[in-house]
């Protein structure tokens, strides 16, 4: 993780079991995968206060998203974690 603290992972699991009822396709590794990618794009925001405020909307939208969008954001936090 580039910003977050890597313990953030374990506190995660209820969101990731919604997502994956959200999109029965979706697997829990890529479940947890597109809730990192959120969570460390946003990490930065918190001396804002803003931080759990971006995240509930971006959960709120990516629950929302098509199956080929939700496969676009993927691809996108596989590349964010890669560098």
């Amino acid at each position: 993780m580039k910003y977050a603290p890597y313990e953030i992972k374990y506190s995660i699991r209820e969101d990731v079991r919604n997502l994956v009822d959200a999109h029965q396709w979706l697997t829990f590794d890529q479940a947890e995968l597109l809730i990192l990618h959120m969570i460390d794009k946003y990490w930065t925001q918190r001396r804002y206060n803003t931080f759990e405020s971006l995240c509930k909307i971006g959960f709120g939208i990516l629950q929302r998203e098509t199956e080929s969008q939700v496969q676009e954001r993927i691809l996108v936090a596989e590349a964010w974690f890669a560098e």
